[in-house]
C-alpha cells in the first residue's frame, strides 16, 4: 500500500512538474512570436521603401508622359509650348499620345529631375521635372527640349 502512496506522490509531482514547465515555454513562444511578427513587419516595411526608392524613375516617367497626354488630348497647347521649345512642341503637336522612355536614371540632384529620353521611339529630347520627395515624387513637368548633337 506505501508503494502504491508512492507511485501516486511520483506521478502527482510530475504533473505538478510539467505543469511548471508549460508555463515558461508558454511565455517564450508568446514572446518569439512577438519578436518575429516584430521582425516581419520592420522586414516588409523595409521592403516597401526599397520598392519605393527603386521605382522612382518609372513613376518619374508615368506621371510627366500622364500629363503630356493629358495636354494633347485636351489640346491644351499654350501649356504645352510653355514647356516645350520649338522643335519640340511642333513634333508633340503632330502626336496623338506620347509614349516616353527614360534612356538612364535620374541626372538631376536636390528636388529636380533630369533624363535623357525618347518620345515615341526618337531619340534626342531631355526632361525637366520637379518632385516632392524620392518616396511620392508627385513630379510636375517643368521642360521638355531637344537636344542638338
Amino acid at each position: 500500500m506505501a508503494t502504491e502512496i508512492e507511485k501516486i506522490n511520483k506521478q502527482q509531482k510530475k504533473l505538478a512538474a510539467r505543469k511548471h514547465q508549460t508555463k515558461p515555454k508558454s511565455t517564450q513562444k508568446r514572446f518569439k512570436k512577438i519578436i518575429l511578427s516584430l521582425l516581419l513587419g520592420i522586414f516588409l516595411i523595409g521592403l516597401g521603401f526599397v520598392v519605393l526608392i527603386f521605382s522612382f524613375d518609372y513613376r518619374i516617367q508615368n506621371e510627366t508622359e500622364q500629363t503630356l497626354n493629358n495636354e494633347l488630348s485636351s489640346k491644351n497647347y499654350t501649356t504645352l509650348k510653355q514647356q516645350t521649345d520649338p522643335h519640340t512642341f511642333h513634333y508633340l503637336k503632330k502626336q496623338n499620345t506620347v509614349d516616353l522612355s527614360l534612356s538612364t536614371d535620374n541626372q538631376g540632384s536636390g528636388d529636380l529631375a533630369y533624363y535623357p529620353l525618347k518620345i515615341n521611339g526618337k531619340d534626342d529630347f531631355g526632361l525637366k521635372a520637379k518632385f516632392n520627395n524620392i518616396f511620392f515624387p508627385n513630379a510636375k513637368l517643368q521642360k521638355v527640349w531637344y537636344q542638338k548633337d
